[in-house]
């Protein structure tokens, strides 16, 4: 797989034709929703027709994977303006889509104005998403993921697994092992050469942990076996008590030697409080 995500005002007909020429074969469009009226008030700079456009040269150039970025949460959403948005991204030929709750950290422009959907709001409005896509014929692979048959997004469940990878150029970031690789994000030092890499080394029990809480996140659950072939000790043996309680509770799993969500993936946030290191 080999994936590029696009902004659809830069999304050009060229580019996405050079992108397929080159050997491109999955494509993600941030979207975010359909309408002109939120994505202005989000300051994005492209339109609904826009959107619709790139994805429409997509899938007549030929890739074979197809995803949109979606939010819900917005500033002044309705529950209709989602509805809407579902509508609109059902009647493209996409075949991947995230689907994201809007979290704004302090210092952002909208932050000071954004006022959060309630708990209950959101568990209704993300049930809502999860039903209408599943009918759809999507299976929600992730927390925030959906897919069409075998259309996972191979390059995201890198992340998911905790895997090992590389992060190239400015702002990018990278894992290999116990380590959390970033490049600076200052243009003016990259244009003059001046590629600046800080490194944060993990400790062992947070590395189980970020690998654990990644793959908690996806339906197929952790594999306990690679969980033991990484960190030569069992997830049993790490986090007994933690264990004991979810399984008894029947919050998690084991099946195929996996551990897994028993359908709940949205309580997974205080599933994850139990393992937390101390």
């Amino acid at each position: 797989e080999y994936t590029i995500e696009v902004n659809p005002e830069s999304a050009t007909l060229d580019k996405l034709e050079c992108m397929h020429t080159h050997g491109v074969n999955r494509i993600s469009a941030g979207v975010q929703t359909f309408n002109n009226d939120l994505l202005k008030k989000i300051e994005r700079y492209h339109t609904s027709d826009i959107a619709k456009e790139v994805v429409r040269n997509a899938k007549a150039i030929g890739f074979k994977h197809i995803s949109i970025d979606l939010m819900y949460g917005l500033p002044n959403q309705t529950l209709e303006d989602v509805q809407e948005d579902l509508k609109t991204a059902l009647s493209l030929p996409v075949n991947h889509l995230s689907y994201y709750s809007l979290i704004l950290e302090e210092h952002t422009r909208l932050y000071d104005s954004f006022e959060p959907l309630d708990e209950e709001t959101e568990g209704k409005w993300s049930d809502y998403i999860v039903e209408i896509l599943s009918h759809a014929g999507f299976h929600r692979y992730e927390v925030s993921n959906f897919a069409l048959g075998n259309h996972e997004s191979e390059h995201n469940k890198v992340y998911w697994h905790y895997d090992n990878y590389y992060g190239v150029g400015i702002g990018a970031t990278g894992k290999i092992d116990g380590e959390l690789i970033s490049h600076s994000r200052s243009l003016t030092d990259y244009l003059q050469g001046k590629n600046t890499i800080y490194i944060e080394k993990e400790t062992i029990e947070d590395t189980m942990f970020n690998h654990l809480m990644m793959s908690l996140r996806l339906k197929e659950g952790l594999d306990l076996d690679e969980f033991k072939r990484r960190y030569h000790c069992s997830v049993e043996d790490i986090y007994k008590e933690a264990l004991t309680k979810n399984l008894g509770n029947h919050s998690l799993i084991i099946e195929n030697n996996h551990l897994k969500t028993n359908d709940t993936l949205d309580l997974l946030n205080s599933i994850l409080l139990d393992f937390l290191p101390e």
